[in-house]
């Protein structure tokens, strides 16, 4: 919690913790597109998997690189990064704006404010680092978050933002999930500069896994052959999260000797994409 009282040491007041561990800051859940449904069939105990256990180690790699001890994630879900950053010896702050989601990070033992970012009126140029773990693709207009993460961030404070990747890999999960997008490289480069930042790095990732979602996923739905309703669709989703100990290893295996390729070439092509970028010094910072 040592974030929380560095920040009140400052002057800012943080919500008292509750009952259930959680620091409401609404309870009515924001408008977001994430649907709530997706809370009943994923793991608690922020999740197992392959797929959740890769894009943590590709971000706590990032969090080494850049020598950072503290992160807040915002839009934190049920809590899967926020558990794998802190094996990586990550502080975490978690920020999720549904109730659901809160109260299973905060079982988890961790820090969570139910609510959003602005929500929180931080103060600004405060914060080290944020994460935006697949949050941005369930926003219509991203840019408002974008610009409020710019002010809270200390100058040259740092961004990691993951989103799925292109357009053509779009499928009834895309949907069920509520997704506006799936981003290029270049298009969420641009998307964060646009709000301020400069972009380090935009790179993708899971290239191993694009034949098995082309064919699985995006060819029937294109087809008109994945047209289930969407209970089914994020259970479905939920089951490849949710994956057997043998496809787990192999899979895992898989993504790991990948993972050894990304650090000598850029991957042309994957599954997600993975940006850092770094927060413009406003004067006086």
């Amino acid at each position: 919690m040592s974030e929380i009282l560095r920040l009140e040491s400052l002057g800012w007041r943080a919500a008292p913790v509750e009952s259930d561990g959680v620091r409401y800051l609404r309870r009515d859940g924001a408008q977001v597109s994430y649907p709530r449904d997706v809370f009943d069939t994923l793991i608690v105990d922020g999740g197992q998997g392959f797929w959740l256990d890769a894009r943590a180690n590709a971000v706590g790699a990032l969090c080494r690189q850049a020598q950072l001890s503290a992160l807040w994630d915002v839009g934190a879900g049920s809590g899967a990064m926020a558990k794998r950053l802190v094996a990586h010896g990550v502080e975490v702050v978690s920020i999720e704006p549904l109730p659901e989601g809160a109260r299973e990070i905060a079982e988890m033992g961790a820090a969570v404010f139910c609510g959003t970012l602005e929500d929180l009126e931080l103060p600004s140029a405060s914060l080290p680092a944020i994460g935006l773990f697949d949050v941005l693709e369930h926003l219509n207009d991203p840019r408002p978050l974008l610009l409020e993460t710019a002010r809270v961030l200390v100058g040259g404070g740092w961004l990691f933002v993951t989103v799925p990747a292109y357009k053509w890999l779009w499928s009834a999960e895309d949907e069920a999930l509520g997704h506006y997008r799936r981003y290029t490289s270049g298009g969420i480069r641009t998307t964060l500069e646009s709000a301020g930042f400069t972009v380090l790095t935009s790179r993708y990732l899971f290239a191993s896994l694009v034949p098995v979602a082309a064919l699985l996923r995006a060819l029937p739905y294109r087809l008109g052959l994945q047209r289930a309703k969407p209970e089914a669709v994020l259970a479905r989703n939920a089951s490849r999260l949710q994956p057997g100990a043998a496809v787990n290893r192999v899979a895992a295996a898989v993504l790991s000797a990948e993972s050894q390729v990304a650090r000598r070439v850029h991957l042309p092509l994957g599954l997600s994409v993975i940006a850092v970028a770094r927060a413009v010094p406003q004067p006086g910072d």
